[in-house]
């Protein structure tokens, strides 16, 4: 289930690679056609730390573990939505994309995915 809605979500303009990682950065699916698996892993779960560092920040304050987040560069957009316990889903866009129109699909995503955790 979790790898079909990410390879759809891949189909979506700019979309690169996608990948649903746990709390520890573990990659539970991805789908990245033409990238190395092992790359895209190591990308996302550079990203473990710094979810879970926001998450205990928004619970320290009272608000809510769900969190959207954005990184341009050069390169390309990362967009990552953070999930309840520390889960989260990445997207890996191109330089070149527009990122604000992949964005509402990522998070229709990840609420989906949230209701399966």
């Amino acid at each position: 289930m979790f790898e079909e809605a990410l390879r759809e979500l891949i189909g979506s303009p700019g979309v690169e690679l996608a990948i649903f990682c746990d709390y520890e950065g573990e990659s539970i699916a991805l789908a990245a056609p033409g990238r190395d698996p092992f790359d895209v892993r190591v990308l996302a779960a550079h990203h473990a730390p710094l979810v879970d560092d926001l998450q205990r920040i928004a619970r320290r304050t009272g608000q809510s573990e769900r969190l959207s987040l954005a990184w341009t560069s050069e390169q390309g957009t990362l967009l990552v939505e953070a999930l309840p316990g520390g889960y989260y889903v990445l997207a890996g866009l191109r330089a070149d994309a527009v990122w604000t129109t992949a964005r509402p699909r990522l998070r229709r995503l990840a609420d989906r995915f949230a209701a399966e955790l």
